[in-house]
């Protein structure tokens, strides 16, 4: 073989070799250029989910799916516990108020059913809180005011319910002395002065004895006793005797006349059995009702309005009726 056609063979070898080697360099040009525009396509999708306008038409999904065959889902939007805001998935703090929220963000309809929940909850102790004070104020009162408080309001009746087997008594001699104290007011030289020290009752007797304390018409502060018995012609108590003092009288065998030593003869008598029923301690009624009837008093209505209650045949004579 000549030079010539040996030289002629190399030149073809080499042009055949030169051929495929273009040709893979195309082919990998190729590759790189689909490599890229799977690469933008991804990233459009990216874009897309975090609210950028995706390059292939109004559908992300469908744009991914084109190009890289994979739908990727748009993920759920999560609301702030606190103020409702919308939150970026992934954010620990909400970018409206700051408050916390991780990755537990509540929608804001959960939110409005806990809050609702929760002020339902208050108001609701809200109320049982006001039912308690109203029964403080009203109805434990009335559950445990005693006797001597009604005194004080002129509620006889109720105070005559309220009280105890040992308390009745005393209440209906409060009443009775509450009664006739409306008569020796009107005798008074100043009524507004009027104040009741003491009351005794002797049961055995019917016989009940007032102490009180007024003005006289110097202005001076003076006691009297008032003795109350019971007269069964009329069917109730009367004044049976007033007098200053607890003292005897002096009898003047020459200067008294005889109605005079008459007079003072049987008011040294009756001051003789007052002492002896005030002397007997059974027979004071207890100060706290002696001091309702002077608050009562001061409510002159109510004062002067006071009647005998019903029960109050129980410190008659037993043959007596009220």
């Amino acid at each position: 073989m000549t030079e010539e056609q040996k030289s002629s063979e190399t030149s073809a070898s080499e042009t055949d070799w030169e051929a495929p080697r273009q040709n893979k360099a195309v082919d990998t040009s190729n590759a790189t250029s689909n490599e890229s525009h799977q690469a933008n396509t991804a990233e459009s999708v990216e874009e897309t989910a975090e609210g950028t306008q995706p390059a292939y038409g109004k559908n992300p999904n469908t744009a991914a799916a084109r190009h890289t065959g994979v739908i990727r889902q748009t993920p759920t939007t999560k609301f702030c516990p606190k103020c409702g805001a919308s939150l970026r998935e992934g954010m620990p703090f909400c970018g409206t108020c700051g408050a916390k929220v991780g990755s537990a963000a509540s929608a804001p309809t959960e939110t409005k059913k806990k809050s609702s929940d929760k002020l339902k909850a208050i108001a609701g102790i809200a109320a049982t809180a006001v039912v308690i004070i109203l029964i403080a104020i009203f109805a434990i009162p009335a559950l445990t005011i005693s006797p001597q408080e009604l005194i004080a309001q002129g509620d006889f009746e109720r105070a005559y319910s309220k009280a105890s087997d040992d308390q009745k008594q005393d209440v209906l001699v409060a009443n009775l002395a509450a009664v006739v104290s409306n008569d020796l007011i009107d005798n008074l030289k100043d009524s507004d002065s009027y104040e009741l020290k003491n009351i005794y009752f002797d049961e055995d007797a019917h016989e009940m004895i007032l102490e009180v304390s007024a003005n006289n018409s110097f202005g001076g502060r003076v006691s009297n006793w008032y003795d109350y018995r019971f007269e069964e012609d009329d069917n109730e108590y009367q004044l049976y005797l007033s007098v200053g003092d607890l003292e005897d009288e002096t009898i003047y065998k020459y200067a008294d006349t005889f109605s005079e030593k008459l007079e003072k003869a049987l008011k040294n008598d009756t001051r003789k059995e007052m002492r002896k029923i005030i002397a007997d301690d059974d027979t004071k009624i207890p100060g706290d009702y002696v001091d309702s009837i002077n608050e009562l008093h001061e409510t002159d209505a109510k004062f002067k309005n006071a009647k005998l209650i019903s029960s109050i045949n129980s410190i008659y004579p037993s043959d007596a009726t009220a």
